[in-house]
């Protein structure tokens, strides 16, 4: 969470423009997107204080945890799911991708 509060604007972009494209995927309501939506783009803004974005990020796990019916918010595949299950056993090999 922490480091999405510091990302490079340039950085922030193309991370936004990326989340846009998994929101796309989503089975959600599409007034839960464009909340999503909302919300991922004010994240990214540099111009917000580090408080105002944990609370964004609150936000935001709120509505996936309570909106959607797929744990990880989009398709994947098996690969996937064995990395990210990796991932979350490991944290730090997050770092090594």
């Amino acid at each position: 969470m922490e480091a999405l509060c510091y990302l490079r604007l340039d950085k922030s972009f193309k991370t936004y423009l990326a989340l846009q494209e998994l929101l796309v995927e989503t089975n959600l309501d599409s007034n839960v997107i464009s909340a999503l939506d909302k919300a991922f783009f004010y994240l990214l803004n540099r111009e917000l204080d580090v408080e105002s974005k944990r609370f964004i990020l609150r936000f935001i796990f709120y509505v996936l945890s309570k909106y959607s019916d797929d744990p990880l918010v989009m398709r994947h595949t098996p690969e996937e799911e064995e990395l990210f299950e990796k991932i979350v056993k490991e944290p730090s090999f997050l770092h090594e991708l």
